[in-house]
């Protein structure tokens, strides 16, 4: 019996093009990135936002780790008292105590890891009252 080299070279070229584990050479799609919090909380005037630990924005899909970032609504300000962090954990963090009453439009954007980065926005309307909100009230964007 005669090897037949060709068929060595055929059977490499094969596991090569397959992932050389064996596997079907098909990647599985990622999944869109997105920001899982639907809703963010209402607030009170001089009284510590989302409690003693803020409040968290998650997203998912995309390419971990995220990082996080907020600006202003066309026509508002950012609530005065209240600031954004991007944490290690790849959540976001809205935390302070609000300093002035009113409606603030807020766009929280986040971006993954991906090259080139992909970002999701939403836009979310965070009212600072002079007394506390029931727990359930908010009001989402987009």
């Amino acid at each position: 019996m005669q090897f037949d080299w060709r068929a060595l070279y055929l059977c490499g070229l094969w596991l090569l093009i397959s992932g050389c584990g064996g596997g079907t050479g098909h990647s599985r799609p990622q999944q869109p990135l997105r920001i899982t919090s639907a809703v963010l909380p209402q607030a009170a005037l001089t009284e510590s936002y989302g409690g003693s630990t803020g409040f968290s924005v998650t997203a998912f899909g995309g390419t971990p780790p995220y990082q996080w970032t907020w600006v202003a609504g066309e026509g508002s300000t950012l609530p005065p008292g209240l600031r954004f962090s991007s944490n290690s954990d790849g959540t976001g963090s809205i935390v302070g105590t609000p300093t002035k009453t009113g409606p603030y439009v807020v766009i929280v954007t986040v971006t993954d890891s991906a090259s080139p980065a992909r970002h999701k926005s939403n836009t979310y309307i965070i009212t600072v009252s002079t007394s506390r909100p029931p727990s359930h009230a908010g009001t989402s964007g987009t």
